[in-house]
């Protein structure tokens, strides 16, 4: 059973719990959506190469890099 795709404009509001249930391209998508200044155009055009391991970490990583930039624009 395929899990729907929430929609969310950043990870931040993910849970490690929601992360984990993504699929492949959703991983993709949501890393996409972060900003994270270390990661080119060239790499986020290979997200959907990368293993799924991988992605979830940096999933993980884009949810924090979101959150760091969200608590420094308030």
């Amino acid at each position: 059973m395929k899990m729907a795709t929430p929609k969310i404009e950043l990870p931040v509001g993910l849970t490690n719990d929601a992360i984990e249930a993504l699929e492949h391209q959703a991983l993709a998508d949501v890393i996409r959506r972060a900003d994270m200044p270390h990661m080119g155009p060239d790499v986020a055009q290979r997200l959907p190469l990368y293993d799924r391991p991988t992605l979830v970490r940096l999933a993980y990583l884009a949810r924090e890099c979101s959150r760091k930039r969200t608590v420094g624009t308030r």
